[in-house]
């Protein structure tokens, strides 16, 4: 990023002039340091080998996976087809749900979240979305019906309401059209509001550019709701929302699409996904990390640093840009993982020769700061 070889005071001031971001002016930026103590693993054998829904493209986030702050890891497994709960320490709490047609049962690709009164849920993508509610003891508890327009892509729960990603497909004489909508849903799944965040054509065509795949934006939510979205992810900005989901601010962080490497591209190539056309660069940022302390924490794509390490830029819940944030000890295996409040979970990618896990296929961390 350009900030980190120009001075302090330009940085700041073409950062206003330029991208409109709130001045931060003669505040100090912070240097936040931060280490990965393992908290528990769990090795492949053939009692605990968990797979996600594949998502091409799609680094920086393990969709279909969540941890708490005990260290309990809940999965949306597709060997199984079931909500897993893995108790802190790596024992199964439970294995629930299946693909089907009663209440209790999914039809499509989910993905685990706290629901309210701190209960646990599953998503529904299907052609009916739907939240399956259970007691944190695995016990059904509803079924709620959501109110999205077009198809889920992705569920949150910001504290009091869920927040829903979804898609609408109209077909046109020129095309696709695509219509990205963000909703504000009760508990009962009603809808209280909704944004547009982005609507295109995907022109017809045989092959299809890397970038008409990317009509779902980033997002992040916290638990005292706000929630972020970078909405066209080869571009560096980012709207915030409060937990009505009404706009607070917007920044520009500058960041470019980066290049990728030889091995990116090799690995890219190897996905073997026809009727594409591969772009060359990777998006602006890899992850975007909501802070219940009012930060947001977004690392660019490439950043630099130290192998096993990850540097984030943080936002102030102002939108003013208050410093830096280093995580170190990531595993260097190939796998990804995600923050979630003071815990980290890591999962391995599978051996594309065994099609098994590699190394230790689940790892969750303790946050802990230097």
């Amino acid at each position: 990023m350009k900030s980190s070889i120009w001075g302090p005071g330009i940085a700041v001031a073409l950062f206003v002039l330029l991208f409109q971001v709130p001045s931060n002016a003669g505040d100090p930026e912070s240097q936040k340091k931060f280490d990965l103590k393992p908290l528990w693993s769990l090795s492949p054998d053939a009692d605990s080998s968990y797979f996600l829904e594949p998502w091409y493209f799609h680094k920086g986030d393990l969709i279909g996976a969540s941890v708490d702050d005990q260290g309990n890891v809940f999965l949306c497994d597709k060997i199984s087809e079931r909500l897993i709960k893995l108790n802190s320490g790596g024992g199964q709490g439970f294995a629930i749900g299946s693909v089907g047609t009663g209440p209790e049962d999914h039809q499509a690709r989910g993905e685990p979240l706290v629901w309210a009164e701190g209960r646990m849920a599953r998503s529904d993508a299907s052609s009916e979305p739907k939240a399956i509610v259970y007691e944190n003891d695995g016990e059904f508890r509803e079924m709620v019906r959501l109110q999205v327009d077009g198809q889920l892509s992705r569920l949150f729960w910001n504290g009091g309401a869920a927040v829903a990603v979804s898609t609408q497909w109209k077909f046109q004489d020129s095309g696709i059209q695509l219509i990205t909508s963000l909703s504000l849903l009760d508990k009962d799944g009603a809808l209280v509001n909704k944004h547009q965040v982005n609507s295109w054509v995907m022109a017809k065509s045989d092959q299809r550019d890397e970038e008409d795949m990317w009509y779902e934006p980033y997002v992040a939510v916290s638990d005292d709701g706000y929630t972020f979205i970078q909405n066209d992810l080869y571009s560096s900005h980012i709207d915030c929302y409060d937990n009505k989901l009404n706009l607070v601010w917007s920044i520009d962080g500058g960041w470019k699409p980066q290049h990728r490497t030889d091995q990116e591209y090799a690995e890219v190539d190897s996905w073997g996904v026809t009727g594409l056309k591969y772009s060359e660069l990777n998006h602006t940022i890899r992850r975007m990390c909501a802070r219940d302390n009012g930060e947001l924490w977004v690392q660019p794509w490439n950043h630099g640093g130290p192998e096993g390490t990850a540097i984030f830029e943080s936002f102030s819940r102002k939108g003013k840009r208050s410093g830096t944030v280093e995580i170190s000890g990531i595993p260097q295996n190939k796998g990804d993982w995600v923050l979630r409040g003071s815990k980290v979970l890591w999962m391995s990618d599978l051996d594309k020769e065994s099609g098994e896990p590699a190394d230790a296929s689940i790892v969750v961390y303790d946050l802990v700061p230097q």
